[in-house]
């Protein structure tokens, strides 16, 4: 390669190099979860329809009452992310389908970001017990804990009064 050749490579290079960049801080859209359409929510009649149509039409719940498993939430998220900096919430919807003891949809519900209410985690780190073994205490810690002289029969063993 000439000379002249090896400076025009040179002056694309850069250029090339700063399109990839702008392209990896182009946000990205991500959706969690499933919301059914608007026709077959309306579907869904309380006092007359049953949980075995409610699975049929919408699949799985999204998750299932804590305390009342005759609580179906059906959720769906969605959030843009800038690079490597934190997702922002875009939209977030919940319906929840609530029924009787008998299988039969009590109440259809509703819920989307003007009704929840931000919850941020606790970032506090829960101890453990006991104490972290250094590689050389795994390795060489048991030698000799299983070479015992005692059998089973010949441990003591304690006496009810």
């Amino acid at each position: 390669m000439n000379r002249a050749n090896a400076v025009r490579l040179r002056s694309w290079i850069g250029p090339i190099f700063g399109l990839a960049l702008l392209g990896a801080c182009v946000p990205t859209q991500d959706t969690r979860g499933y919301m059914p359409d608007e026709e077959t929510i309306v579907q869904i009649k309380p006092g007359t329809t049953t949980k075995d149509k409610v699975y049929d039409l919408f699949g799985s719940p999204s998750s299932m009452g804590t305390f009342d498993q005759n609580v179906w939430y059906y959720i769906e998220k969605r959030t843009e992310q800038v690079a490597f900096y934190t997702p922002k919430t875009l939209d977030q919807r919940v319906l929840a389908i609530e029924f009787d003891k008998a299988g039969t949809v009590t109440a259809v519900r509703r819920w989307g970001m003007k009704d929840g209410q931000p919850v941020e985690p606790v970032a506090r780190i829960t101890e453990t017990r006991g104490r972290e073994l250094g590689f050389l205490e795994q390795v060489f810690g048991n030698i000799g804990r299983f070479n015992s002289t005692k059998t089973p029969s010949s441990i003591p063993r304690p006496t009810s009064n």
